[in-house]
């Protein structure tokens, strides 16, 4: 199974040099979905309920962690969404 992850969230194209050989590499960085999971677990940790989930409960953090990354989820599919239409 092949997710939609959304692709490199930060690509960048690296200029290299060596004996007079030049040439470009890529590097992709994280993906677009763990950029949107991170943004929503910040949110979500940075909200009243944020003791419960940084050490206030067994399991908290897997919590948010599988919560993120369904948000990320949503989030690729609105936006897959919006660029269909």
């Amino acid at each position: 199974m092949n997710m939609n992850d959304g692709g490199p969230a930060f690509p960048q194209s690296v200029h290299r040099s060596d004996r007079g050989m030049e040439w470009v590499e890529s590097e992709d960085g994280m993906t677009l979905r763990d950029y949107f999971a991170a943004k929503a677990m910040a949110s979500m940790i940075g909200t009243s309920a944020a003791p419960t989930y940084v050490g206030g409960l067994e399991g908290a953090e897997s919590y948010c962690a599988v919560a993120a990354y369904k948000m990320a989820d949503a989030m690729l599919v609105a936006r897959n969404k919006e660029q269909t239409k």
